[in-house]
């Protein structure tokens, strides 16, 4: 082995490269080097293509409907075994294994993000990855005037008659945000914070400390919280 990447905790992960120190398959075609077994096992299994490129690298490209990164929120293991053979007849004496993390949910925009607002404001937020919003909603605090408020999500019709937040849900992307209200009216005159987390879930893979902890049944026993907003009715 010479190298690989990715390794350990990065922000994004578009492919998987791993570099022989001896040449591993012949000069041939792509479709006979396609045809080949490939000496690297991914976990989780993904959809996806190995490639050559040339004799000694093997790249992983990840590709789905959803997009072309490996999905967030997930702990990866690629191991190569003992006694892997090269083209010229090297053989790999011990197992090779890593890992690499991708992260948790971020929060990349919310509202309303200016004061004052009316006592039933619809709340928003949008994030880096795929949530799930009836999940990701269980994780939220509102809080007024030293009381927590219970939260819903909005209906459809409640985010058809509010033009900015529909604006906001468009340039989130579809399956990347949640819109949602308090069930009842908040006090006046008084500032409301919005916490998430901490655990706030991905739709894309579980988080990886999540999956250390096999007692575990929700994202919410993850460490991880995002900013709060803050807003003044």
């Amino acid at each position: 082995m010479l190298r690989f990447a990715p390794e350990g905790e990065i922000a994004l992960a578009p492919f998987l490269n791993v570099t022989f120190s001896q040449p591993m398959v012949p000069l041939a075609t792509l479709e006979e080097l396609a045809a080949l077994d490939v000496p690297v096992t991914l976990t989780p299994d993904l959809p996806g293509v190995w490639k050559w490129i040339g004799t000694k690298t093997l790249s992983f490209e990840y590709s789905d409907e959803a997009g072309e990164r490996f999905p967030m929120a997930t702990e990866y293991t690629v191991e190569i075994p003992a006694g892997v053979e090269s083209a010229t007849g090297g053989v790999l004496a011990e197992p090779v294994r890593w890992t690499f993390t991708t992260p948790p949910p971020t929060l990349t925009d919310r509202s309303p993000s200016f004061s004052p607002q009316p006592r039933d404001p619809l709340l928003f937020a949008a994030f880096d990855q795929r949530i799930d919003p009836a999940a990701v909603l269980e994780t939220v605090q509102v809080s007024a005037a030293g009381r927590i408020y219970p939260v819903r999500l909005a209906t459809d019709e409640e985010i058809a008659a509010d033009s900015a937040v529909r604006k906001l849900a468009e340039r989130a992307g579809e399956g990347r945000w949640l819109a949602f209200r308090a069930g009842e009216l908040f006090p006046a005159d008084t500032t409301v914070a919005v916490n998430f987390g901490p655990g706030t879930p991905s739709a894309e893979g579980p988080s990886p400390r999540l999956a250390s902890n096999p007692s575990a049944s929700r994202p919410t026993a993850v460490a991880h919280r995002l900013p709060s907003l803050r807003l003044r009715l």
